[in-house]
């Protein structure tokens, strides 16, 4: 079983990132003057790879880890492995914080906006995540196409999905 983000013109080859002993430069330019995850928090989010229009993420907190204030496009989230997160502000808020508890397998989808997050729980959390990048755009219709939603829902799960993007989930029992 495995987590799928298709969005506008996903398609191609992944590139897998090659480790870097800095922070990675930032691609965005967010309204709040923050930083995005991946450059002012290197230790916690690692860019895993570069898809046409977006970037796969990977987040790790342990138990107790708190990452610095940072900011994000709308992003959509696999929880690898649960646990229970303080978020401040929560998804949608501008104050405030929540605690929520993530659970393995849950596809949260996660508002565009400023945040930081802490570990609260007692277990390590691992979440892959997509960010699509500035300036992506919707490819079109494409004629004919089927997506592998139709064309074989014994194999695919819509797990989550906006008007944008869908996580899935792909299960090829033997």
């Amino acid at each position: 079983v495995g987590p799928v983000a298709m969005g506008a013109c996903f398609g191609g080859v992944a590139k897998p990132s090659t480790p870097v002993d800095k922070a990675p430069a930032n691609p965005f330019n967010f309204a709040s003057g923050l930083p995005d995850c991946c450059s002012s928090n290197p230790d916690n989010y690692k860019v895993m790879a570069e898809l046409p229009g977006a970037r796969l993420v990977e987040m790790t907190l342990a138990p107790g880890c708190e990452d610095k204030r940072h900011d994000h496009p709308t992003h959509y989230m696999f929880v690898v492995n649960g646990g229970k997160l303080q978020l401040t502000p929560p998804p949608g808020e501008t104050s405030g914080s929540a605690e929520v508890e993530l659970p393995t397998g849950a596809p949260p989808i996660i508002p565009a906006g400023p945040h930081q997050v802490k570990n609260v729980g007692t277990t390590e959390v691992k979440i892959i995540f997509v960010e699509p990048l500035p300036g992506m755009k919707p490819c079109g219709t494409v004629s004919d196409f089927v997506a592998p939603f139709q064309a074989s829902p014994s194999c695919y799960k819509i797990l989550a999905e906006d008007d944008e993007w869908l996580s899935g989930e792909l299960n090829m029992a033997p």
